[in-house]
């Protein structure tokens, strides 16, 4: 999970913009029904869409800055260097 937030974190200062990480939660006793314990997620960057990774190899991305880009990666590494050559060509 340490890699997870150290990826978004990386991912947000090449992009410049702002992440917050949530750890996942383990379902609370007392709630009820499966909505209960779910939150947004993690991997949003306001302003430029949204970086998911499902595992370390099949990350998912959907950014509407600085163009309407829709990937999927099969390593961290591939989506960081992505990202550096995106900004690099603004």
């Amino acid at each position: 999970m340490e890699k997870d937030e150290e990826f978004y974190s990386e991912c947000a200062k090449i992009l410049g913009s702002d992440q917050k990480f949530i750890p996942n939660i383990p379902k609370a006793r007392g709630r009820s029904g499966r909505w209960g314990p779910r939150q947004p997620g993690n991997g949003r960057f306001p302003g430029f869409g949204t970086i998911r990774v499902f595992s370390d190899r099949h990350i998912h991305m959907a950014l509407n800055k600085p163009e309407n880009i829709i990937k999927t990666f099969d390593s961290k590494e591939k989506v960081l260097e992505f990202l550096k050559e995106l900004r690099n060509n603004e």
